[in-house]
């Protein structure tokens, strides 16, 4: 810990003496435009946080002074300003945090996150003329500069992160650049048809989600009418067996080789992609297999000796491992929450996706 504390400081006293420079992440993207774009969180109006992870800075220790976008290719003239009200930290990220992110926001970091710029207004624009097919230029016009540097010691990932309060905007803005890493879904097919919870006529059903992203398997389902904050059950297996289950008011479609408790459903009885106990993050071990899901939910007004309702079923085959691009980056955010929510929501643009930044450092 003083070792740490001695070498953070004598970096810091040779701030003055030191030239600035730039790195751009995703690593390539500083001479060639992003493959995406995005909105959030510096776009919309809405209360969030939002997180990325970059693994690709290199092992030279770095005092971090200003964050920096660029605007998407387009050949319009964005003649607005917008003014956001936000909080900066920056933290070390635990090794595996970029491939394999947790959906906790906190549980990515490896030591306690500083804040590196406190709640303040800051304006952007007018970004004026962009080009196509760009890049664009990192001109200043989309800058957070840091009010207390960070000490970046190239031993881990890096972590900065916003509190996102609002914004206001007066004219026009544009997206945000961002570049994403080979990432392929398997396409999801029913295999049978669900039942009605106790007393509703529609039928329960789920969806699930099988992504591969330069070898990280992102898989989640969710649920819609079930019965309402009741105990949901995701079953996942390997094969179909499609037959009746006594007092079951479904077949099963799922060997059921592994059953993940998902929690409560809403009061409308749904879950989604903002409850993250759905969400399994791992390495693309199984390529090419071929899963098998169904969901089920407790019914509390069913007489049946099991009382469960039965959602659809179905099968997708875990894609291959991509690597006609590989971004050491990946971002998180929530839908729900606010600056204070913990988890992030699910997204098969989380691992290998970032908002192209360029980090001023000396």
């Amino acid at each position: 810990m003083r070792a740490t504390f001695l070498s953070t400081t004598l970096l810091l006293s040779l701030v003055p003496s030191l030239v600035a420079q730039t790195v751009v992440s995703p690593v390539g993207s500083a001479l060639a435009e992003g493959d995406a774009n995005n909105v959030f969180p510096f776009g919309q109006n809405v209360a969030r946080r939002y997180l990325q992870i970059h693994a690709d800075l290199g092992p030279t220790p770095l005092v971090i002074t200003k964050l920096n976008f660029r605007v998407n290719a387009s050949s319009s003239n964005f003649t607005g300003t917008r003014t956001h009200d936000m909080e900066i930290y920056m933290g070390d990220a635990l090794p595996t945090a970029q491939q394999l992110p947790n959906l906790n926001f906190d549980a990515n970091y490896a030591s306690p996150k500083v804040t590196v710029l406190p709640r303040q207004f800051v304006t952007w624009g007018p970004t004026g003329q962009a080009v196509t097919p760009g890049p664009n230029p990192f001109n200043g016009t989309m800058e957070i500069v840091l009010t207390t540097p960070y000490v970046y010691t190239g031993a881990a990932p890096l972590i900065w992160e916003v509190a996102y309060f609002g914004n206001t905007t007066s004219g026009t803005m544009s997206a945000f650049d961002a570049d994403a890493s080979t990432s392929a879904t398997g396409p999801s097919t029913v295999t049978g048809t669900g039942c009605a919870a106790t007393g509703a006529t529609a039928l329960m059903t789920h969806t699930y989600t099988i992504n591969d992203t330069t070898g990280t398997l992102l898989m989640n389902g969710t649920i819609a009418a079930a019965p309402p904050n009741a105990l949901a059950l995701m079953a996942i297996g390997f094969s179909n067996p499609n037959i009746p289950v006594p007092d079951l008011c479904s077949n099963l479609y799922t060997d059921a080789a592994f059953v993940q408790l998902l929690g409560l459903t809403t009061a409308t009885g749904t879950f989604t992609n903002d409850t993250p106990s759905g969400a399994i993050i791992v390495p693309n071990t199984i390529a090419g297999t071929q899963l098998f899901t169904q969901a089920f939910a407790f019914d509390p007004l069913s007489t049946s000796a099991l009382p469960l309702t039965a959602s659809n079923g179905r099968s997708a085959t875990v894609p291959s491992i991509g690597s006609a691009q590989v971004n050491l980056v990946s971002r998180l955010w929530n839908t729900v929450g606010g600056t204070t929510a913990t988890t992030a929501f699910f997204s098969t643009s989380t691992v290998g996706y970032a908002l192209v930044t360029e980090f001023t450092h000396l």
